[in-house]
């Protein structure tokens, strides 16, 4: 029973016992009190919505502190490989192997490359994937789907993480779409409506 309904109920409980001595609440202050509970309940709401929206921006910001040490570490793996191949050149130039050069030279481009790529995320910390999951062994083939955001260098240690302990069987990716500067673009939220409509 809401709180609405047990104020009518007192009020009319009220009325009927009070009858005899002509006791019962003026409807002014019956309509102050529904008033004082509405805005009650909606200030209990906004107070939800807030704390809500704490919890996430903390999510956000625990993942982008794991992103960060994520990239610094990648980024140093790929220096150290970098620094390994350019070494490997300069020994083999100077022992005359211009073929062998040749092949790490073309691997060096590829480390480079990563290394752009690192440094792009570094830059764009916001930037991830968007993924879309299923798990028909534990929820059974009505369609039920997971859509959410991680940052994560490799998207699939976050779609492992979830499949852990909650849920007897791995999730299935279903998509995996990669965000392009703030995820707000490819927001999870937009892809649900998106999702939702195909569905009807």
């Amino acid at each position: 029973m809401t709180a609405k309904k047990r104020l009518e109920a007192s009020v009319a409980a009220i009325a009927t016992l009070g009858a005899m001595m002509e006791m019962r609440f003026s409807p002014s202050y019956d309509a102050l009190r529904i008033e004082e509970l509405e805005l009650t309940s909606d200030f209990l709401m906004k107070v939800q919505e807030k704390k809500a929206l704490a919890r996430e921006e903390r999510e956000r910001l625990r993942e982008e502190r794991r992103v960060t040490a994520e990239l610094a570490a990648e980024r140093e793996r790929l220096n150290k490989e970098r620094e390994h191949h350019l070494n490997a050149i300069e020994a083999l130039r100077a022992a005359g192997d211009e073929d062998g050069a040749k092949t790490l030279m073309d691997q060096l481009k590829s480390i480079d490359d990563e290394v752009a790529q690192n440094g792009y995320r570094a830059t764009n910390i916001r930037c991830g994937y968007i993924y879309v999951i299923s798990n028909e062994g534990a929820f059974g083939k009505g369609g039920a789907v997971k859509i959410g955001l991680t940052r994560r260098l490799q998207p699939e240690d976050r779609i492992r993480e979830l499949s852990g302990g909650s849920v007897p069987f791995p999730f299935d990716i279903r998509a995996l779409l990669r965000g392009r500067g703030d995820t707000g673009n490819g927001n999870p939220s937009r892809v649900r409506r998106q999702e939702a409509q195909s569905r009807q």
